[in-house]
């Protein structure tokens, strides 16, 4: 994720707007969704005094036209006391805390104390294990609540998946496995793959994903630039390496500029992730990306955004001599998507069934304000068309629109039955269940 307190104030003027959609917000109050009519600004706002509040935008983006958004569907949203350990009474936990969650559902805090957790997966037997990138280590949490680490003295490790009984991890610069002397147990042996991940930059994660199609493992490398072209050509790209030691990893996909959420799909076996656009074009551009990543493609940053709109401020910029694709899908801008994964289950429904669940961690960016810092589901055909978005968790903000918790990883149990929430700020697990 980016966390950054510099701002680009672009020269604004108003726009025209027209309500194509109502939503629930981080803190459970109604919002509405507006397309503009003349740019692509496309924004969540709150409503006060039973108006809309003009959106202020870049008259630069009135060339691209109008983007469209993932249509919205309404759950009805109910507030929720999340259930917390006696031992946890430190703040934010020192009152009663309330979520908003789909009718049914219940909120818990699973685990505490456990640093700043960010990326999670978990084992068959019900063990958890999850990174911790400011204190430089991945973790495991037994199904007792007994705490191992793995790892530790890395540099920002974030990036975590399990593979038949294998564990993978990433740091800025280096791809781990952990063999496991049981297919129970938290000891084994760590092997480093490769070194030679580039350094970061403006962003630094490091996602990874094993890919059953062609058996590799995927990295994705961020940008070190918000949205001038990189002079070293292996970030902004997704890598693709065998499960062998010594192996360089090799470009396998060009274009993404912040990929962090990335998941298989449950049935096609695509790839499946999403982009997470340029900081400060404006309030609402460019809009967050749900791309399939396929081999040789190149989604178009940082010249190219969306349905391959100019950014304002590239249009000298040579674009993409081949391979150049389109998001399938697209969402508000500065969301800053962490992180995805397929339901597979039933306990939930059926409306449920291979919808990708996604963590927005938020971000502050131009307004001042910090959008997203939710749990989104989004149900997509398989091809990711039609697909439609919905908030599932909110509440994550005060009152007065301070955040209390940031969700970041996420996680769904095998039955079906669970999904859990990293929060880097308060160092808790939730978990979410009907």
């Amino acid at each position: 994720m980016t966390v950054h307190t510099r701002f680009r104030f672009p020269t604004l003027a108003l726009a025209c707007i027209a309500i194509v959609g109502l939503m629930e917000g981080c803190g459970g109050a109604a919002q509405f969704l507006y397309q503009n009519e003349s740019t692509p600004a496309i924004r969540r706002d709150t409503l006060a005094g039973g108006t809309a509040r003009t959106t202020l935008q870049n008259p630069q983006d009135s060339i691209n036209g109008v983007v469209k958004l993932a249509p919205v569907e309404m759950l009805g949203l109910r507030e929720a006391t999340i259930e917390v350990p006696s031992g946890l009474t430190a703040p934010p936990f020192d009152k009663p805390r309330t979520l908003m969650v789909p009718p049914g559902f219940k909120a818990r805090v699973h685990a505490y104390d456990l640093g700043h957790p960010n990326d999670i997966v978990l084992r068959n037997d019900g063990t958890i294990f999850f990174s911790d990138m400011e204190n430089g280590r991945v973790m495991a949490l037994g199904p007792d609540g007994t705490k191992t680490t793995i790892a530790d003295g890395l540099s920002s490790p974030f990036g975590l998946d399990l593979h038949e009984g294998v564990l993978y991890y990433c740091d800025e610069n280096r791809v781990f496995r952990f063999d496991f002397s049981t297919p129970t147990t938290v000891t084994g042996t760590a092997t480093m793959l490769t070194d030679r991940i580039t350094d970061g930059g403006y962003n630094y994660t490091r996602t990874i994903r094993w890919m059953p199609a062609d058996r590799k493992i995927y990295i994705s490398v961020t940008s070190t630039t918000n949205n001038t072209p990189e002079d070293d050509l292996s970030s902004a790209v997704v890598l693709r390496m065998n499960d062998k030691k010594g192996d360089l990893p090799v470009t396998a996909i060009r274009g993404v500029r912040n990929t962090i959420a990335m998941a298989v799909h449950p049935e096609t076996g695509e790839m499946w992730a999403i982009d997470n656009g340029t900081d400060y074009m404006s309030l609402d551009s460019p809009p967050e990306e749900l791309n399939i990543l396929k081999p040789n493609k190149h989604y178009g940053w940082p010249k190219l955004y969306s349905q391959n709109l100019v950014d304002p401020d590239r249009t000298e910029d040579k674009p993409p001599t081949s391979g150049l694709t389109t998001p399938v899908a697209e969402f508000q801008a500065h969301l800053e998507i962490t992180d995805m994964a397929f339901y597979t289950g039933t306990a939930f429904g059926s409306d449920w069934r291979n919808a990708v669940l996604m963590t927005s961690y938020g971000e502050r960016k131009i307004s001042g304000t910090t959008e997203g810092c939710k749990v989104m589901r989004l149900r997509a055909n398989n091809d990711g068309t039609g697909a439609v978005q919905s908030d599932i968790v909110t509440g994550f903000r005060e009152a007065d629109g301070a955040i209390w918790a940031r969700p970041v990883g996420i996680a769904i149990s095998n039955d079906g039955n669970t999904f859990y929430v990293t929060d880097d700020v308060n160092g808790v697990i939730y978990a979410f269940s009907k």
